[in-house]
């Protein structure tokens, strides 16, 4: 049975980064089914070609173009193609992140830290302050960061990529605060454990062993994630920002 949304989205622009697969492209297939245009991007042509042709299927509006979040000149062409095409962004997402070492914290790489930094958080950051330009003026225009239940439950065997993902919570009320002037929301939501390819270190073969660890009575999936976003994006949630909502599938122990 198909699902129907509210159409919450129409005429609407959406960028959501890193979106030709997992918790991106289910966040773009949603805004699409409730009226957004999506621009799918990611570092591979294939990949953006067939998330392209899956939205458009289903009966969403979507276009697409490689991209590598980590570099500012495909940023920049990002951004530059939503203004072209479509005059601006109303809704921009920087999902994109990598994971780059697994083990004791203070065995992690200098150069793995430098990867997930340049990513996780000036990746982030840049495009966000890029995108500025494209947004500003535009009626209920408004910032979704991604961060991680990490960033609030350090573990050593992602210590550094769980510390990219606090930072992203600290940017999420600075941006909140500053941005405010300019009518554009930032809000923020931070997922555990999501099945998902990118995750699949931490579950695939031991999916019981991850739940009964995680203390929940399933893992996440990549629809528990673009629910949450397609509200805080809404005008229904017109009146929050500098918030973060996780969907960790149990309480945190947070203030």
């Amino acid at each position: 049975m198909t699902t129907t949304y509210p159409r919450r989205f129409e005429n609407k622009v959406a960028i959501v980064t890193a979106s030709s697969t997992g918790i991106g492209l289910d966040i773009s297939k949603r805004l699409a089914l409730e009226g957004a245009t999506v621009i799918i991007n990611s570092r591979s042509q294939k990949n953006v070609t067939e998330a392209v042709e899956m939205i458009r299927q289903l009966g969403g509006k979507a276009e697409g173009l490689v991209c590598h979040a980590g570099k500012p000149e495909d940023r920049q062409k990002l951004l530059q193609f939503a203004k072209d095409k479509f005059g601006g962004v109303d809704i921009l997402i920087p999902n994109a992140a990598v994971s780059t070492f697994m083990g004791a914290f203070t065995d992690t790489p200098e150069q793995a830290m430098d990867k997930m930094y340049e990513i996780n958080f000036k990746g982030v950051l840049f495009l966000v302050r890029d995108a500025l330009p494209f947004m500003r003026g535009r009626k209920g225009a408004n910032v979704i960061l991604v961060s991680s239940l990490s960033g609030y439950e350090q573990e050593n065997l992602i210590g550094f990529y769980g510390i990219t993902k606090t930072m992203v919570l600290v940017m999420n009320k600075l941006l909140a605060r500053e941005l405010q002037s300019d009518g554009i929301r930032v809000n923020c939501v931070a997922p555990g454990v999501i099945k998902t390819k990118f995750s699949e270190a931490l579950w695939k073969d031991r999916e019981q062993q991850t739940i009964l660890s995680e203390g929940v009575s399933r893992l996440g999936v990549p629809e528990d994630v673009s629910s949450a976003v397609a509200y805080l994006a809404s005008e229904e949630a017109s009146f929050i920002t500098g918030e973060c909502l996780a969907m960790a599938g149990k309480p945190l122990v947070r203030l």
